[in-house]
């Protein structure tokens, strides 16, 4: 009896017959409606909870998530993430931490041969959660680093950028709480403001770490979604410490949010230390969601990302998935597979790289004396700086009147704050990094002789 009333709410649900976002009838009226026993509207609910078709929350009831076929059709999102094709081509860059293809994916893609990819064609070649093959190597990654998963919790998608769209669209709804680190990644912002969600910013301290005790204080409000990273935050390249890494794990069991753990700058540690279990590795895996890809480690043209979550979110972010794309390209995926055995020798490369360039940065920086600041990063491709005094909004504006592209504090703000930060990429040849500074420090020349 559970499942057939299962499948008959279900049936409501996928024919849109009840609306997503709307509360089902608590077990005491359903059953007493239906003449059947409050037991099997409970085991009916619960079977519902594990496709990921509805949530339940103590003292809230019950509420529909989504549909498995369900699609929005919606206006086209006021996206603000720059495309690298705009502006002048002669533009200087500096919006964006991308980086260049590691030499292991020039080696790898070098030594395949036709033969190789030819067992990959077969079939209709639509996969909507993604090549098996591919994702038994992300999931044997996962389980090597402490976080048992099967295949089955894995879908893959074109980047992580669309990990957090599919994940906004199916989880987040018009005013419903969204936890977010303040600055965190613009792509997350622009995701969950299409969502209409109620954006709630964790704030820093002074060494720009978590804020734990206002961190506790907003978690015990019950958002619906938090937003968080753990290794190698966007775009500050802060590291969770051990004392936090606990201390955040255990607030979200105590408070039940829904963990969105962004993991798409794992690897790109500027120390050579253990790689370490992401966050969700201490969580209900449903009622959790890590967010992956290979665009940092090997290179932003693969098009590669994953997230790993609970078998019955992953179900419905297939179907979510299929009904836009039908699923990633499969040669494209049968590349990728053959680069995770290279892991640790990506993970090493990087590391050289970004050790490199951010100390030519930070020496070109003081070598200039211009009273900005910054806090070195434990990763990541940027340095958040500090400039007492200057809008880096109008700063942007005039630089971009100078073929110079550069992102403002406020693209990463919650709340538009930190007028005063400008995040400057370091992986770039010294002559261009020295050609942007040269062109901010006379564009500030020029802003203070008017004042």
């Amino acid at each position: 009896m559970p499942e057939r009333l299962k499948n008959a709410l279900a049936d409501l649900i996928n024919d849109n017959a009840v609306p997503i976002g709307s509360d089902l009838p608590s077990e005491r009226l359903l059953a007493e409606a239906l003449g059947t026993s409050r037991g099997t509207v409970t085991a009916a609910y619960a079977r519902l909870r594990e496709t990921a078709l509805i949530e339940s929350r103590h003292g809230s009831g019950h509420r529909i998530l989504g549909s498995s076929v369900y699609l929005h059709v919606a206006e086209r999102p006021n996206v603000s993430l720059r495309s690298h094709e705009d502006g002048s081509p002669s533009a200087i860059d500096m919006s964006s931490g991308s980086l260049s293809p590691s030499p292991i994916v020039l080696d790898v893609v070098a030594g395949v041969q036709g033969k190789d990819l030819v067992r990959s064609v077969a079939d209709v070649g639509t996969l909507s959660s993604g090549l098996p093959h591919l994702k038994w190597e992300i999931a044997r990654h996962y389980s090597e680093l402490g976080l048992p998963t099967h295949p089955n919790n894995i879908i893959i998608t074109n980047g992580a950028q669309q990990a957090i769209w599919l994940l906004s669209s199916i989880l987040v709804r018009p005013g419903d709480p969204v936890l977010v680190e303040n600055p965190t990644y613009r792509g997350a912002l622009e995701a969950f403001r299409h969502q209409k969600a109620r954006l709630i910013s964790v704030p820093l301290d002074h060494d720009l770490r978590f804020d734990l005790s206002a961190l506790e204080a907003l978690l015990s409000r019950r958002p619906k979604i938090a937003y968080l990273f753990s290794d190698v935050s966007n775009p500050l390249g802060r590291t969770l410490k051990a004392d936090e890494r606990s201390a955040v794990s255990a607030m979200l069991r105590k408070h039940e949010a829904f963990l969105i753990e962004d993991g798409s700058q794992y690897g790109l540690d500027l120390t050579a230390q253990l790689p370490t279990t992401p966050l969700v590795g201490s969580l209900d895996e449903n009622r959790s969601a890590l967010i992956g890809t290979m665009s940092k480690l090997f290179w932003g043209g693969l098009r590669i990302g994953w997230i790993r979550a609970g078998r019955g979110l992953i179900k419905t972010l297939a179907a979510f998935k299929a009904a836009s794309d039908l699923g990633n390209p499969i040669l494209d995926q049968a590349i990728a597979a053959r680069m995770f055995p290279y892991l640790a020798q990506a993970r090493s490369h990087r590391r050289d790289e970004l050790q490199r360039h951010l100390a030519r940065l930070q020496q070109e920086l003081r070598r200039r004396s211009t009273g900005w600041s910054w806090i070195e990063p434990d990763g990541g491709s940027a340095l958040w700086i500090k400039m007492p005094g200057v809008s880096t909004v109008s700063l942007r504006q005039s630089a971009l009147r100078r073929n110079l592209v550069l992102s403002a504090g406020p693209d990463f703000s919650s709340e538009r704050g930190f007028e005063d930060s400008l995040r400057l990429p370091f992986v770039r040849p010294l002559e261009v990094i020295r050609s942007a500074l040269d062109t901010i420090e006379e564009i500030l020349d020029v802003a203070h002789g008017a004042a």
